[in-house]
């Protein structure tokens, strides 16, 4: 009846506002999102995705193979990572250095989870966050703790570090000055 193809017509008009309405948020998300089978076809990726792995709309529609953007010595992670989703694994979080199409590399941290269509498990979608930065940031920190410790081991004045009014930690002037060697002084 004319009713019915109505309703089946505003049903399909609202389908398509809601498709559109997560396709302009996925894609503004500051994360790559995908989604991908278990032959490692990606079916999706969202703006974010495709310019952090310099990949065109046109290159994910023939075809990425998820493999092939993880660096080959944490492929076989990313092959029992997949195996562990396709069993039913609710969430997976894991560390990998990815490929740009450049051949460049760089830190990511992936969140996994299995996707379902009629109660079968036929892939799985996730986000993939470059954490470059914070890789830099990390490896400033300790290159900055390792210069401070061996500034403070060596200075010519006694240092000790107390915490609830114990010693936790002493340089070598603190031994020197005391005349307690290290195991002696510290606790």
């Amino acid at each position: 009846s004319a009713l019915d193809i109505t309703e089946q017509k505003k049903a399909e008009e609202a389908l398509r506002a809601s498709e559109a309405r997560y396709r302009e948020l996925a894609d503004h998300l500051p994360v790559g999102i995908y989604e991908a089978d278990f032959d490692g076809k990606v079916n999706y990726a969202n703006n974010t995705a495709m310019e952090m792995f310099g990949f065109s709309a046109v290159e994910v529609e023939k075809g990425v193979n998820f493999l092939a953007v993880i660096v080959p010595e944490d492929r076989e992670t990313a092959i029992r990572n997949t195996r562990s989703i396709r069993e039913g694994t609710p969430l997976v979080y894991q560390e990998y250095t990815m490929l740009r199409r450049d051949g460049s590399r760089f830190p990511t941290l992936t969140r996994s989870r299995p996707i379902s269509r009629n109660g079968r498990i036929v892939g799985s979608s996730g986000t993939v966050t470059d954490i470059s930065e914070l890789k830099r940031v990390q490896e400033a920190l300790r290159k900055n703790e390792a210069l401070l410790g061996s500034i403070l081991k060596a200075a010519p004045i006694g240092v000790g570090i107390v915490h609830d009014r114990v010693l936790g930690w002493v340089n070598e002037g603190m031994t020197a000055m005391t005349g307690y060697a290290v195991e002696e002084i510290q606790g």
